[in-house]
């Protein structure tokens, strides 16, 4: 039974990947950590990381633990690298030092993009302090033929005090909260159902590299909002669109960030996941909690 330890496993991804391992005979193992800045705080040390990990002797190493308030990391930078980055390279450190055969699956972020979309994964250009945090990541993982999977996700949570983007739409509805959505910031989200059974895919199949997850096609966070409210079977009279340069933001967000994923569903043979079947599945998951 292949051992699996996860880091950040508490966080809204945490929370369905860990059951979902277990329930497909996985033996999980939840790093230690505080809720504070990341799950798996304990592994920002090199030497505790390198205790823990010692004891543990995983074959993968899941790294879910970040550090994702775009704003906050661009006012506390080293937090974020601490995170962010230093916490990989820890985890890296001891693959290399251990000669551990484990492999690191690394979730990355869909930060990393700007310009127009979709991107392939050499068209980077981190526009904040986050996305260069994760990017840094991304090459220490690439020190250890790890796997770094840029995506974005959506759906209900398991994680106490959470909510997902899609949680916060359907939430605001229910209570007759008006709601701003952006026309001028398009993505390419997943459905989480989706993202963790990918995950494990990957773990069937690892192969070293850089990889966009997301779905196909993409659109605003506006047309998202409203197809998502009307898969739900809830009103749309609350939302408001607008632009995302009406906002003031402390870190600048990029406008585009969709994603070409087709080396992805080459690469692990997956099939690609358009966003209007993805926002269907999620929303079949609100509809049933109503009943």
């Amino acid at each position: 039974m292949p051992r699996v330890c996860v880091t950040g496993a508490h966080g809204l991804l945490g929370s369905a990947l860990v059951p979902y391992l277990q329930s497909r005979g996985y033996d999980v193992i939840i790093a230690p950590g505080r809720p504070r800045t990341a799950e798996s705080v304990d592994l920002l040390q090199s030497a505790h990381a390198q205790r823990v990990l010692d004891a543990v002797r995983p074959d993968f190493i899941v790294n879910l633990a970040a550090l994702t308030d775009v704003d906050y990391c661009e006012t506390h930078p080293d937090e974020a690298y601490r995170v962010n980055a230093g916490l990989v390279l820890n985890l890296v450190q001891w693959i290399e030092s251990a000669s551990s055969p484990a492999r690191l699956i690394q979730i990355s972020t869909d930060q990393v993009y700007e310009g127009e979309g979709p991107h392939v994964e050499a068209r980077i250009c981190p526009t904040n302090f986050y996305g260069y945090s994760k990017c840094l990541a991304e090459e220490y993982v690439r020190r250890v033929a790890g796997t770094s999977l840029r995506t974005n996700f959506f759906g209900r949570s398991a994680a106490t005090g959470r909510k997902s983007f899609s949680d916060w739409i359907v939430a605001a509805i229910r209570a007759q909260q008006s709601i701003t959505v952006f026309d001028d910031v398009f993505f390419s989200p997943l459905a989480l159902p989706t993202l963790v059974q990918s995950i494990e895919l990957v773990m069937r199949k690892p192969k070293g590299g850089v990889f966009n997850l997301g779905s196909s096609g993409g659109m605003s966070k506006a047309n998202f909002a409203f197809q998502m409210a009307e898969a739900a079977g809830l009103p749309t009279t609350y939302f408001t669109r607008a632009s995302v340069a009406s906002r003031s933001l402390v870190a600048r967000r990029p406008r585009d960030m969709r994603m070409n994923s087709q080396a992805f569903a080459a690469e692990f043979d997956a099939p690609e996941f358009g966003l209007t079947d993805e926002i269907d599945r999620v929303a079949r998951g609100y509809r049933d909690a109503d009943r």
